[in-house]
């Protein structure tokens, strides 16, 4: 019957809901055991173990709509505290705050001056990492926005909106555009796991694009950018997006 039907599909989608919830969705990648770490690896293989206790520091770097709940669960769930510092970056701050972390209101859909202080925080922490320091990096969509600085020091806050606002407005689909925003950012297309060379890191992403392109979630702050700068060109070409760039980001392209 039509109800039978209607209370299948509502099963369907509430059960579904319950599945990918925030906490659902980490237990399925990580689990602690006092100060021991598994790592569920997607592939089905593992699970991968670390000892937190060969590690001096632990830092978490949250960014994107959801950058507070996976902020929340991994502090509920990882009850170690020494040593620990962060960043948690989200379009909208939560109420409560844990000490140890900084928190910041980036813009969305355009980055406005906490975006810019975010990434310049994260950048500075990430510089202090050494061989015993271990990196959470927990990402979820927006982060594009929200979590952004310049590659060229020069380009300021007003023509970086421009070029968001731009990029928005282009039709280009969102691959391409972050294409873009990797190339132009500081803290994109792999840079932020590059500031840290020496430490061990883990990525916990929460994806808003396909599987098959990871890279493009909050333009791939920790993953290896395969785009090329002749990709970047031809994108630019395509949409005739230079002559409506700010001086500043066509002087960079």
């Amino acid at each position: 019957t039509l109800e039978d039907l209607h209370a299948t599909a509502t099963e369907i989608f509430t059960g579904a809901l319950a599945a990918c919830d925030i906490p659902s969705a980490f237990d399925r990648r990580i689990r602690f055991d006092g100060d021991v770490l598994h790592r569920l690896l997607p592939d089905g293989s593992g699970p991968e173990v670390i000892d937190l206790a060969h590690f001096k520091r632990i830092y978490v770097i949250a960014m994107g709509k959801a950058a507070s709940p996976m902020l929340d669960v991994l502090l509920d769930r990882m009850k170690r505290r020494k040593g620990l510092r962060g960043i948690c970056c989200t379009n909208q701050l939560p109420k409560s705050r844990d000490w140890r972390f900084r928190y910041f209101a980036g813009g969305h859909p355009l980055p406005n001056e906490h975006s810019f202080a975010a990434a310049r925080s994260t950048l500075a922490l990430l510089k202090k990492a050494r061989k015993d320091t271990l990196i959470f990096f927990l990402i979820s969509g927006g982060g594009s926005a929200m979590f952004d600085l310049p590659l060229a020091p020069e380009i300021g806050l007003e023509d970086t909106m421009a070029f968001h606002e731009t990029l928005i407005a282009s039709g280009a689909p969102i691959g391409e555009v972050n294409t873009l925003r990797k190339h132009f950012s500081a803290v994109k297309g792999g840079r932020l796991a590059i500031a840290a060379p020496e430490a061990a890191k883990i990525s916990l992403l929460v994806p808003d694009v396909p599987l098959r392109t990871l890279d493009a979630l909050s333009s791939g702050p920790t993953s290896p950018d395969h785009s090329t700068v002749e990709e970047v060109r031809a994108i630019l070409t395509k949409y005739d997006l230079a002559p409506k760039f700010p001086a500043s980001v066509r002087t960079f392209f």
